[in-house]
Formats: structure tokens, C-alpha cells, sequence
């Protein structure tokens, strides 16, 4: 029984993180379409990766790496 809940956990886990990474590269997409770069900062979109913190680096790192 132990390990059906820690593989619902972690399969739980799992689904939070991709639709996190989708959300933030939503949000990105939605950045670049800003014509002016001084505007970025005051976007909604930027609001809202700030608000994911620490779990937004790991994505972003991997956007802008490829």
C-alpha cells in the first residue's frame, strides 16, 4: 500500500511539473511578442514567472538554451 501512494506521489508530482514547464514557456512566448524591451519588466506574463520562484530557473535555463 506504502508504495501505490508513493507512486501516486511522484506520478502526481510529475504532471504539476510539465504543466508548469508549459505555462512558463507560454509565458515566454507571450514576453518575445513585447516590442519594447524596457516593457518587459512591466508585463503580466513576467509577474507571473516571478511568481513560480526557484522552479521557473531549471525551465528557463533549458528555453534559452536551446
Amino acid at each position: 500500500m506504502k508504495k501505490i501512494i508513493i507512486l501516486l506521489f511522484i506520478f502526481k508530482a510529475s504532471l504539476v511539473f510539465s504543466q508548469t514547464k508549459s505555462e512558463i514557456e507560454a509565458l515566454i512566448i507571450a514576453i518575445a511578442k513585447t516590442e519594447n524591451s524596457k516593457e518587459i519588466i512591466k508585463t503580466g506574463e513576467i509577474k507571473n514567472i516571478f511568481l513560480y520562484g526557484k522552479k521557473a530557473l531549471p525551465i528557463l535555463s533549458g528555453f534559452f538554451t536551446d
